[in-house]
């Protein structure tokens, strides 16, 4: 929500950044963090050896579960949905995404996904799709 309010994100055409305030964002974050996290019905075809073998280079941001890191301000990539996930590895891809001078995570993730083709991405995403959600998310 900072990046979309910061212009680091981008919002649908034409659109101007967001205006919400940080009490209001950590409303909204400990609204989401008490939902329960569901694993959704996957929707991305993909080779999933294939992906696993893709998902190597995602380990060290977002863990071995896709659990994701705080630390290292890295979402929890399991129980998203997988069209969103794919949607948004091609957004930085393709360089919508992560392009923004002051987005510096955005550019990592820039340059981690120009690393594998777009099959490859789909790959990945069905892989991801098979991991357990784990019980402190």
């Amino acid at each position: 929500m900072r990046n979309f309010n910061q212009g680091l994100r981008e919002n649908h055409p034409g659109g101007d950044p967001l205006s919400i305030s940080d009490e209001d964002i950590h409303s909204l974050a400990d609204y989401i963090a008490e939902k329960t996290a569901i694993s959704p019905k996957p929707t991305i075809q993909g080779d999933i050896e294939r992906g696993e073998f893709v998902f190597q280079h995602c380990l060290s941001c977002h863990g071995e579960f896709g659990e994701g890191d705080e630390d290292v301000r890295t979402p929890r990539l399991s129980g998203q949905y997988d069209w969103y996930l794919l949607q948004e590895l091609i957004k930085f891809k393709r360089g919508l995404r992560g392009n923004h001078p002051d987005d510096l995570y955005g550019a990592q993730m820039m340059e981690a996904a120009i690393m594998f083709d777009e099959n490859m991405l789909s790959d990945v995403v069905a892989y991801i799709a098979t991991l357990e959600i784990t019980s402190d998310d």
